[in-house]
């Protein structure tokens, strides 16, 4: 009670206090002059009212004011929210065709049609949003542009045809349909970042790949963990005239050094045996077989008969493809030249149409110009054609030349020798290449050895013992078709073919091979470059010794 009372008289002392102000409102309630809370609260004086209050205690009016505040706050708030929505709304009415940026003059059943009339367009069926449904998943709009504002048409429901319908204002339908699109906005944004983040780490990937991959590649061919594979890419590409800096750029030039002086064949002491003058001088090679018994040996081995004492065949091996054509009589075969010689070269092509032949393939060597862009103009080494020296035609002091020909006999001969011995040894046909491959039949690339050229498109000639002449080409620098091969594997093949004798030609995008002018083979380039000379076959226009 005690504690009671003491309350009750604080109470009643800040009430005395507040009579006591001397304010007007007080006097005139002790006046009798009757005064309303309200009035006072409509002038202004809100304090002086809630202290006249008699039923408030000082607390109370301390949480009356505390609640007004944050009744201010919350307003504030919602008033902010709105101002939002309704800019959002705008962008989104902006981006519908048929609706300008004053979107004070559209109303909401307005962007409604338009939205449906845009799917429509794009062939989608339009169904209404689910947001403003309840069951039926549509939604009752009466708006239209005259319609009055959200604050006059609150939201609620009505009944059609037995389905209860939510009816939406104004503001409700732009605010939700601002939220749909601001949605897909979002999913469209995520998605782009979504193949932005896989673009990347593909890409990612296969940077990390290659790193990965050069890593590899260098210590096995830079290092040399790989002696096959590094004596491989260093003889391909030191026996080329513009890619050395492949093999430079990561092998050490001591390495380069001892690869290509123990790979590269030394053919000096090879040379065709000519002692044998009873077989040198007979056009038929001694050669006792019958037209048809020729032909199904040839037939046995592979081959399929052309035209003319032609025959074809294709051989393959591990990574390449080539073609060898036999040339049955020896005297068919003779060799031409650019008809420009000395200023610009031609295709094979072009010099067995100019020579009246069936079929070529290139011959030697030519000079290339100082970037590797010979136009093929200039020959290299020795050239003799039906028996007169063209190149060359100054004083080379006897200078040995690797001489491959033919003699009048058409016997094939494979010599380091002088010009002046060609002219003096019946040589009617030659060229100058190397490295002679089979001389007396037998091989002169090493045991173990690749033949120091490395991995390239290859064009070679042989001979048999008994007078057919081989043209062998390897294509390659296609690693989808054949990627070529070294000179072990040339020699390899022609040893099987049961050649004699047999030399490399000039090859690379040089090699071609030409049958009723079209391509047998495949040219790394893809069509031919301009040479300087060629092995063309001529048609059969005599009667040879064998009667035929």
């Amino acid at each position: 009670m005690e504690k009671y009372e003491a309350k009750h008289s604080k109470q009643r002392s800040t009430r005395q206090l507040g009579r006591s102000s001397g304010s007007e409102g007080l006097q005139q309630r002790s006046s009798g002059d009757s005064v309303s809370f309200k009035t006072m609260q409509e002038s202004g004086s809100k304090e002086l009212a809630d202290s006249l209050d008699y039923r408030k205690t000082p607390e109370e009016i301390e949480k009356d004011k505390y609640r007004s505040e944050l009744i201010r706050q919350a307003q504030a708030a919602a008033k902010q929210h709105r101002e939002r929505q309704t800019i959002a709304t705008r962008r989104v009415a902006t981006k519908i065709p048929g609706i300008s940026s004053d979107t004070g003059s559209i109303s909401a059943t307005d962007v409604e049609e338009l939205l449906a009339k845009k799917r429509n367009i794009n062939g989608e069926k339009y169904v209404k949003e689910s947001l403003f449904t309840k069951e039926s998943g549509s939604v009752k709009r009466n708006a239209t542009p005259n319609s009055t504002s959200s604050a006059e048409k609150p939201a609620g429901s009505v009944q059609k045809n037995g389905q209860k319908r939510i009816q939406l204002t104004e503001a409700q339908l732009m605010e939700a349909r601002a939220k749909v699109e601001i949605g897909r906005r979002i999913a469209a944004r995520k998605k782009a970042r979504s193949f932005k983040n896989i673009m990347a780490g593909l890409l990612v990937g296969l940077i990390s790949l290659m790193l990965v991959m050069g890593m590899v590649f260098y210590l096995l061919i830079g290092v040399g963990l790989s002696p096959k594979l590094q004596t491989l890419w260093v003889t391909t590409a030191m026996t080329t005239n513009s890619h050395k800096w492949l093999a430079t750029a990561i092998v050490s030039e001591e390495r380069i050094k001892e690869i290509m002086e123990k790979e590269t064949i030394d053919d000096s002491n090879f040379d065709t045996d000519l002692d044998d003058e009873e077989a040198y001088g007979n056009i038929d090679f001694g050669d006792t077989r019958t037209p048809g018994e020729r032909e199904d040996q040839y037939m046995n081995r592979g081959y399929g008969k052309l035209e003319n004492g032609l025959y074809m065949k294709v051989v393959s091996g591990k990574g390449w493809r080539g073609n060898v054509m036999l040339v049955e009589n020896p005297l068919d075969v003779v060799l031409t030249q650019t008809p420009t010689q000395g200023t610009k070269g031609t295709t094979v092509r072009r010099m067995v149409e100019l020579a009246g032949g069936i079929a070529g393939v290139n011959g030697g060597g030519f000079n290339d110009g100082p970037n590797y862009d010979s136009n093929g103009g200039k020959v290299a080494g020795l050239l003799i054609i039906n028996g007169k020296l063209i190149n060359p035609t100054w004083d080379d002091g006897g200078y040995l030349y690797n001489m491959i020909g033919f003699n009048s006999n058409g016997r094939l001969i494979l010599r380091h020798c002088s010009k002046e011995w060609a002219k003096n040894n019946d040589i009617k046909y030659a060229v100058s290449f190397s490295p002679f491959l089979i001389v007396n039949g037998k091989g002169t690339v090493p045991e173990g050895s690749t033949g120091g050229w490395g991995i390239a498109p290859r064009t070679a000639i042989g001979q048999l013992p008994t007078g057919e002449v081989l043209f062998l080409c390897i294509d390659g620098r296609q690693p989808a078709w054949s990627i070529g091969c070294d000179l072990d594997v040339l020699q390899n093949l022609l040893l099987e073919e049961g050649c004699e004798n047999a030399a490399m030609m000039d090859g690379g995008s040089s090699t071609v091979m030409i049958y009723n002018n079209e391509f047998v083979n495949k040219p790394s380039l893809g069509h031919e470059r301009f040479i300087n000379n060629a092995w063309v076959v001529l048609p059969r226009r005599f009667v040879n010794s064998y009667g035929e």
